[in-house]
């Protein structure tokens, strides 16, 4: 019976304290304010937010700086020689983490071709997870929380590579951003963190390094050997999302030849204050035409497997700091070609379409570092009054303005770094300026320039030469006068 009366008691105590406690937090609100305390609330989470953000920036600063060490290491490319059985590529004396098959003589896109197989609505479909080997989501996490700027939209995705002749690229296959850094980009972090963490010493020593230091790597070897398929030629295994480099060469009214390269920033996902081509960018959809299935039929998707097309929209962005993610978020297109009604990408195109501009395919590369394979084209536009139009902001077109991608002149000068926005790469005066560009870059290499960027740089000088000298053979024999 007493045992009985304790419970009770006890009971109506704890039902007694509820009511007192939530009578207090109600007066507590009443006095102090709701509005105060969401306010306090809004800065306490804020403050954390900023902490955890500290704690994340901090460690990827970390990370960085051994990935650098990674990418010095002296025995890094004949490891990845060895691990792949590939011959890497090298120019100028210098080697590059990247398997490449140039394309000579360059291909004019729309005119004489294209490295890209038709995309086949029929058969295409969406990368699931089955198809990953090993998602390194902590890759994606902590950049996240670092508040780097990255949205998951969709990507097309490296079905295969036939590297024999023209190299062809086919798709056929819609991945998420997220699942290509987490597939992709953290085998570059795991490889270049143990090289500088606990590297080989010699050749020797390379399968021992190999089983000990890269499960991610390993796995995603293994899952292309269970099918019979190529660790770098195919996709398998990954969500491989395809991308373009793009080296520009815009002439202006004096006759000298401009480029844009720069370094970039620290709120990319990857490679901050690497220098890199602009334009670049994955290569994707403007628009999610579909939710991911087995079956991506529209027909949309075929529409936008397009290197013209991209690289119109890259400039967009990159060059005149367009925002079309975020005008599409707000607005969403009903097709494909809502961008051409952008006036600076419905000028270039109209351009293209007049043979005043022209794009040319140079080379499809593999970067090694973390199996994505990279178109490398040249943009050439030979009108001089698409310069100084965009320069001077004539007939309602936007004037030059680096997007986020890049830091802009004040964060160089704060960082003590060199501008190459706006380069000449050719001049009238002293003809060729390719060379002096290299010097002042400190020249071209893994360590300073992202691989694709810097292959697409070397490829495409090696192509805008040719051209050069071809122009100066033209004028000699037309006495001077063209």
């Amino acid at each position: 019976m007493g045992a009985m009366l304790q419970d009770t008691f006890f009971s109506y105590g704890k039902v007694i304290l509820t009511v007192v406690a939530t009578v207090l937090f109600w007066w507590a609100l009443w006095t102090i304010g709701l509005d105060r305390v969401w306010e306090r609330f809004r800065v306490w989470r804020s403050h954390r937010e900023d902490r955890v953000a500290a704690k994340a920036q901090a460690q990827l600063a970390a990370q960085g700086e051994k990935a650098l060490r990674g990418l010095a290491h002296p025995l890094l490319y004949q490891f990845l020689a060895w691990y792949y059985g590939v011959t890497l590529w090298s120019c100028h004396e210098q080697d590059f983490p990247a398997v490449v098959m140039p394309v000579e003589p360059a291909l004019e896109v729309g005119v004489d071709g294209d490295v890209l197989e038709p995309w086949n609505s029929s058969v295409a479909r969406a990368i699931v997870p089955t198809d990953l080997a090993r998602p390194e989501r902590r890759y994606v996490d902590v950049r996240r929380r670092a508040k780097r700027r990255m949205d998951n939209l969709q990507t097309f995705c490296l079905e295969s590579i036939r590297p024999d002749g023209l190299p062809v690229i086919r798709g056929n296959l819609v991945g998420e951003y997220f699942d290509m850094l987490a597939t992709c980009d953290s085998l570059e972090e795991e490889l270049l963190v143990a090289f500088a963490s606990h590297p080989p010493q010699s050749a020797q020593d390379f399968d021992h390094f190999a089983k000990e230091k890269l499960p991610l790597r390993n796995l995603a070897k293994a899952f292309c050997a269970q099918k019979s398929a190529s660790p770098y030629l195919t996709g398998i295994g990954r969500s491989a999302a395809l991308a373009v480099s793009t080296l520009t060469l815009a002439r202006k009214l004096d006759g000298s030849v401009l480029t844009f390269i720069g370094h970039r920033s620290g709120k990319t996902a990857a490679h901050p204050h690497f220098l890199h081509l602009a334009p670049s960018g994955m290569l994707q959809p403007i628009y999610s035409w579909q939710n991911l299935s087995q079956t991506m039929n529209s027909p949309y998707y075929g529409a936008e497997w397009s290197l013209r097309n991209h690289v119109l929209r890259e400039l967009s962005e990159e060059l005149f700091a367009r925002e079309i993610e975020t005008d599409f978020k707000v607005h969403p297109p009903e097709t494909p070609d809502v961008i051409i009604h952008y006036p600076e990408i419905k000028y270039l195109s109209a351009l293209m379409k007049s043979k005043r501009a022209r794009l040319f395919v140079v080379g499809v590369l593999v970067n090694i570092l973390n199996l994505r394979a990279e178109t490398a084209t040249v943009l050439v536009i030979d009108d001089p009054a698409w310069y100084e139009n965009h320069s001077k902001g004539l007939h309602g077109l936007p004037t030059f303005a680096r997007n986020w991608e890049f830091l802009d002149d004040n964060e160089l000068r704060k960082a003590d770094l060199p501008r190459f926005w706006h380069y000449p790469i050719w001049t009238p005066a002293r003809g060729d300026q390719s060379e002096d560009l290299i010097e002042r870059m400190g020249g071209v290499r893994p360590t300073k320039f992202v691989t694709p960027g810097a292959v697409t740089f070397l490829l495409g000088v090696r192509f805008a030469r040719n051209r050069w000298a071809q122009e100066a053979d033209a004028k000699s024999h037309d006495g001077g006068t063209t």
